[in-house]
């Protein structure tokens, strides 16, 4: 933890500033305190990062994974993935990013975090799992980046402390997605911007409504968070957009199942039944098999890495919602934030306070 990071830092259970109490530090870095608050509560400082939480509770699905995974989804000179997604997931651009506070919500291994570091923004990441000792290790030592290992819903900072807030693929894994959204906005300055992302209700049908044109292109022509699963001729097209919310239905169904089912077993067992991912994948790629990909729920991500990491994101955790765009823009609404726009990897949406 830099001392810099004590400025904003807040006691989450009544919002006062406060107090260090250093064990041992070097130069730039405080590994081993204590943070104090006047109302009595204590919070220690462990491996250079600031526990807020004394585990990590429901979400040790993804503790696991990215101790295992703390690497895989960060961006190299010859893949920018995570800043393809960050970019259409949010929004936000270097020229709005630069000089700038901004608060990764779930920042897991820090992929995110590190896109909009490199964008000009000082970054806070904030993660309930144990995620957040692999995005210190990742990028914590920037002098710029800081990591606490705290709880969404009560977040340690003082109110109105961010110029920029946003969350990819993570609010839908708590047990209450819209209150998880509401509570972000009193840490947003006057005039800031919010963003998250969040797992589609009805994929193929939002596709269809908003974007059909993504059903015709080819692989490779889109990012991949934007490609659709099945590609569609124009002929088809009609067939499809009127079965597409049934074949969400039965889809969200059946996943629902396969959780229910995969849940059940020890997380080791779990994730080692996940790599079934990297061989089915090639044989879902075949046109004849394309439509099985409704059954074996798989993630199709070219990577092999990367496929066993979404099959198993998808499988082991404890909550998972899915939502629209009608109910995200709501939340957003009911929060008084203003200039909502829905963008274009569903369901995203950016507001403003």
């Amino acid at each position: 933890m830099k001392l810099s990071f004590l400025e904003i830092l807040a006691c989450p259970k009544c919002g006062v500033r406060l107090e260090l109490s250093v064990g041992s530090r070097d130069e730039t870095e405080i590994f081993e305190g204590i943070l104090k608050c006047t109302c009595g509560k204590t919070f220690l400082i462990e491996g250079g990062i600031p526990r807020f939480v004394p585990t990590d509770d429901y979400v040790r699905s993804f503790s696991f994974q990215w101790r295992k995974h703390w690497q895989t989804q960060l961006d190299s000179n010859s893949r920018r993935e995570s800043e393809e997604t960050f970019l259409l997931s949010t929004g936000f651009t270097r020229e709005a990013l630069a000089g700038k506070r901004v608060l990764d919500v779930g920042c897991g291994m820090g992929r995110f975090a590190d896109v909009a570091n490199r964008l000009g923004a000082e970054v806070v990441g904030v993660d309930l799992s144990y995620a957040i000792e692999s995005a210190q290790a990742n990028i914590g030592s920037r002098s710029n980046i800081h990591f606490a290992q705290a709880n969404l819903f009560q977040l340690p900072f003082s109110k109105k402390t961010f110029d920029y807030i946003f969350s990819i693929g993570v609010l839908h894994h708590t047990a209450d997605c819209q209150e998880a959204v509401l509570g972000l906005i009193p840490f947003l300055k006057e005039g800031g911007h919010l963003a998250v992302w969040v797992y589609p209700k009805y994929k193929l049908d939002t596709m269809c409504r908003y974007s059909p044109d993504r059903f015709a292109a080819k692989p490779g022509e889109l990012p991949y968070v934007l490609q659709s699963p099945f590609q569609v001729s124009s002929r088809w097209m009609p067939i499809v957009a009127r079965s597409a919310i049934w074949m969400d239905r039965l889809n969200n169904l059946w996943n629902g199942t396969l959780r229910a089912v995969g849940r059940r077993f020890p997380v080791k067992i779990l994730y080692g039944f996940c790599h079934v991912a990297i061989p089915l994948y090639h044989v879902l790629k075949l046109r004849p098999f394309t439509p099985l990909r409704l059954i074996f729920k798989i993630s199709m991500h070219p990577d092999p890495e990367w496929r066993v990491l979404d099959t198993f994101d998808n499988l082991s955790p404890r909550y998972q919602s899915r939502h629209t765009y009608e109910e995200v823009r709501c939340w957003f609404e009911k929060g008084g934030l203003k200039e909502i726009v829905l963008l274009p990897n569903q369901i995203a949406v950016r507001g403003k306070r």
